[in-house]
């Protein structure tokens, strides 16, 4: 099927600001419920337990959940391992543009209340239980941004990628051939060329998957293969919707290619290629190396079954592609090798493998891109490690709609964040935060403020102003000494230090 879908973004966007393109991401809908449940949970743990903080007379707003996100961008950019040396004053730490924004104490009282979605709001009877009751009014939202803000090229890219997370979560994954092998994993789709997250989910166990229900779009005998998806390819199915019938092609790995899967996608309008396990149910049997028997330089095989090319082809082992946008072509390409001519030799490759390697690394970019300025702000609160991921991938999507603009001018991810932590602060009075104590400096005495009171002889021998007591007995106190400066007579030890630092 020819791609008749439009690469770009869904609407004129010329003119737009950073924080104008964030700002399709992160609505209006968005701050208003970041900061409508954060002063909600605020008040429910307020009743629970009285006197803890202070925050009945000091809600939050929008502008200051702004500032607050600002924060959490701007800490992706300076990193620190603890919160509290960000508004540290030693000269090793000190930085003058955190505590400018907002007092330490303030922030982390919004990081502690910091809530997406109404913790005592009633569930319907006989609803199936919601394991992202906590997310889901803020996915709601934002994943339905990704689709309609910008359009993905032809090929697109799904693979899953890790949260990471150790703390107690009934879908806590491990992988142990990811970078991050403990965490919760998250499938999206991705264009192949950019890294753009088109679709995302969160995978939270495989009975949330119909496991054995076909869902194909008609039954069709004359096709002949299995019509059962696994798990895997229910994601896939979920991932794409919205993109039917504009001629997009899939990149797959050996998780999610199935015969069954390629025939529903065919129905859907779709191209697709990906490798696939030779134990998968309906690929001929010349897919198994110990049937095909093929080694080092061998020409690959191709077997046609019914609309779908499976090809077997030797590199340092046995790999098979499933395809069908593919054909029969193959390429001689020049690779180094230790024992031929010149430390290079010629290999017999089907074009389709070339095409799966350039197009299949979609999801690999956009994390790759997710790490450059990420904080990983850690918190025992799952939900928590789930916002700030998706802050980061609608910050990078950001990126890659604002760059996809032609007459803007090109911007690097960090100088992107800093416009963008710039527009936040637009609409924030700085000068209203209270940074630490309120100063009395102005009520005290002109002896603890001014400067230039030295010592000198006073005329005769006066009562010391600070000790001398002639109310008692034995209690008068006698000196030579004054303060030039105050012409008041003292000791000169400790009274003159006393009374020049001391208010009484």
């Amino acid at each position: 099927m020819p791609f008749t879908g439009s690469k770009g973004p869904n609407a004129d966007y010329s003119g737009f600001s950073p924080v104008e393109i964030f700002y399709l991401y992160f609505t209006a809908a968005v701050w208003d419920l970041l900061a409508t449940e954060t002063n909600r949970y605020a008040n429910q743990f307020m009743e629970a337990k009285p006197g803890t903080y202070h925050w009945a007379n000091n809600p939050t707003n929008i502008n200051e959940m702004k500032a607050f996100v600002a924060i959490l961008l701007a800490m992706g950019i300076k990193r620190m391992p603890q919160y509290h040396m960000y508004w540290a004053t030693s000269e090793m730490l000190i930085n003058r543009f955190f505590p400018s924004i907002m007092p330490r104490n303030r922030f982390q009282a919004i990081l502690r209340f910091l809530h997406l979605a109404d913790n005592l709001a009633p569930r319907r009877p006989q609803a199936p239980r919601n394991k992202l009751v906590k997310l889901q009014p803020f996915l709601d939202i934002t994943l339905p941004a990704f689709y309609s803000a910008y359009n993905p090229g032809q090929q697109l890219s799904p693979d899953e990628s890790m949260l990471s997370f150790k703390g107690r979560l009934s879908f806590v994954q491990y992988m142990p051939k990811k970078p991050v092998k403990w965490g919760m994993k998250a499938f999206s789709l991705n264009e192949s060329k950019t890294g753009y997250t088109c679709a995302w989910q969160l995978y939270t166990g495989h009975r949330d998957y119909p496991a054995v229900a076909p869902r194909l779009l008609q039954p069709d005998p004359s096709q002949d293969h299995p019509t059962d998806l696994y798990v895997s390819g229910h994601v896939i199915l979920d991932l794409i919707k919205g993109f039917e019938n504009k001629g997009h092609t899939i990149y797959c790995d050996n998780y999610y290619t199935s015969p069954a899967l390629f025939l529903k996608l065919t129905q859907l309008g779709f191209g697709c290629c990906g490798t696939v396990k030779y134990a998968s149910k309906g690929l001929p049997e010349i897919a198994n190396p110990k049937k095909n028997k093929l080694k080092k330089g061998d020409a690959p095989i191709f077997h046609s079954k019914a609309g779908q090319l499976c090809i077997s082809w030797f590199d340092k082992k046995c790999v098979n592609v499933l395809t069908t946008v593919g054909n029969c072509t193959t390429m001689n390409k020049r690779v180094r090798c230790r024992h031929g001519e010149n430390g290079h030799r010629e290999v017999i490759k089907p074009n389709s493998i070339d095409d799966y390697n350039k197009f299949m690394g979609g999801t690999d970019p956009a994390d790759q891109l997710f790490q450059y300025y990420n904080h990983g702000h850690r918190s025992v609160k799952w939900w928590k490690r789930v916002f700030f991921h998706l802050l980061e991938v609608c910050m990078v999507n950001a990126h890659i709609v604002y760059t996809s603009i032609p007459d803007n001018i090109k911007l690097t991810s960090l100088k992107f964040r800093q416009a963008v932590i710039r527009g936040l602060l637009e609409g924030w009075d700085r000068d209203q935060t209270r940074r630490g104590r309120r100063s009395t400096r102005e009520n005290l005495p002109a002896r603890l403020t001014d400067r230039g009171h030295f010592p000198g002889r006073a005329a005769g021998y006066p009562d010391c102003i600070v000790c001398s007591d002639r109310s008692k007995k034995g209690g008068r106190k006698q000196t030579k000494i004054c303060c030039t400066k105050c012409d008041r007579p003292m000791c000169a030890v400790p009274c003159f230090a006393r009374y020049h630092t001391n208010l009484h």
